[in-house]
């Protein structure tokens, strides 16, 4: 419980400094907006390029590894170009957000410019555009289990199956600029699939 609150305080610390740090690209970042919708949609993701650790740990452990992606933010000044992203491999939906038992492969990731290279453990990873279903999770984070149970009845009554993996966008959350009521907080979740 101590690491964990250790890794939260990090976090809030951290985030503040990682937004204000400069790039290398001589763009812009686009402004963070995020346009919510009701219901599943059915949505082409752009491609993106994305700072990442991959891990091999339990869910609980994601704010530890997300606080070790956010260091290296800091010492290398490279700028975040949108939101905390998980990327899984492993279906996190039947685990409890503060299961510490079972392993699952992950990324942790943040959008960074083109042009941005990796440094020791963070490396670069390309994400090719590609059509998901996607549902939007208002709420903490222990109600996530109902959204991807309804994300997935929705996609099996609509003749799709899932791809490769699963992927939760953090668009507010727990850090200094979000609500700090977990009721408010937003979840994208987004499974790639294709037609059966």
């Amino acid at each position: 419980m101590k690491k964990a609150l250790a890794a939260f305080l990090l976090v809030l610390l951290v985030l503040p400094v990682a937004g204000c740090s400069r790039s290398r690209s001589r763009k812009p970042a686009p402004p963070r907006k995020f346009k919510e919708y009701e219901g599943v949609v059915l949505k082409r993701v752009k491609a993106e390029r994305l700072a990442v650790i991959r891990v091999r740990d339990t869910i609980a452990r994601l704010p530890e590894n997300f606080a070790r992606l956010f260091r290296w933010f800091v010492v290398s000044q490279t700028e975040i170009r949108g939101f905390n992203t998980t990327i899984f491999f492993d279906d996190p939906s039947p685990l409890p957000r503060d299961d510490d038992t079972t392993p699952l492969t992950y990324l942790v990731a943040m959008p960074v410019p083109d042009d941005t290279l990796g440094a020791g453990e963070v490396k670069m990873f390309d994400l090719d555009a590609y059509t998901a279903a996607c549902i939007l999770h208002r709420g903490p984070y222990t109600g996530m289990g109902e959204s991807y149970r309804r994300l997935k009845e929705w996609m099996a009554a609509n003749g799709y199956e899932r791809g490769r993996f699963f992927r939760e966008i953090y668009i507010s959350g727990p850090g200094p600029r979000d609500p700090v009521d977990p009721n408010k907080w937003l979840t994208e979740i987004q499974i790639p699939v294709r037609r059966k």
